[in-house]
C-alpha cells in the first residue's frame, strides 16, 4: 500500500518509538499539518493525548503533557522529517532527554 499523507508534510498516521529509560515506548499517532501548524493525537498507555506543534521546513516540534502517577510531565519532541520517517530528541520533563524515531504507518 501507499503511505497516507501528503509528501513533505507530517499529515497521516505514525508509529513512534521514544526511548524513556531502558525500554522504548511505542506510541501510535495521528498528525494533521495545516501550513506550519501541526495538531494530532497520540495513543498511549495512559489514554489518548492531544499533541500540538509546528513544522518549519523539515523540522518538527511536537508538545504534549502526559499525566503520570507522579504528576504531569511536559514533553517536547524535536525531530526532522526525512521521507516517511522522523527522528530526533525528546525532552521528557524531569526524566531528561531521550532519542525518538517515528515511521509513517500504512
Amino acid at each position: 500500500g501507499t503511505p497516507t499523507g501528503a509528501p513533505g508534510t507530517v499529515t497521516g498516521k505514525w508509529t513512534f518509538a521514544v526511548q524513556m529509560g531502558p525500554n522504548p515506548l511505542s506510541l501510535a499517532g495521528q498528525l494533521t499539518q495545516q501550513g506550519a501548524a501541526v495538531t494530532g493525537t497520540l495513543q498511549t498507555p495512559l489514554g489518548d493525548l492531544p499533541v500540538t506543534g509546528t513544522m518549519a521546513g523539515s523540522a518538527l516540534t511536537l508538545k504534549f503533557s502526559a499525566n503520570l502517577p507522579q504528576g504531569p510531565m511536559d514533553v517536547t519532541m524535536n525531530g526532522t522529517l526525512t521521507g516517511n520517517s522522523l527522528s530526533g530528541k525528546a525532552t521528557l520533563g524531569a526524566l531528561g532527554e531521550g532519542p525518538w524515531t517515528a515511521t509513517r504507518a500504512e
